[in-house]
């Protein structure tokens, strides 16, 4: 059986993107929920960057 190389269909890779987004959004939550009191938070954009 030979194997492709080919890359995946752009759903499947669009898919992987919206699981990724959403494991982002959960880690967000989670870090803004964990703020002390009158800790200033990141954004969710700083927050991607800081992950990155």
């Amino acid at each position: 059986m030979k194997i492709s190389a080919a890359a995946p269909p752009a759903k499947f890779t669009e898919f992987q993107q919206q699981g990724i987004e959403g494991e982002m959004e959960k880690a967000y939550e989670e870090y803004f929920e964990g703020l002390a009191d009158g800790e200033e938070a990141l954004s969710f954009a700083e927050f991607k960057e800081a992950l990155s």
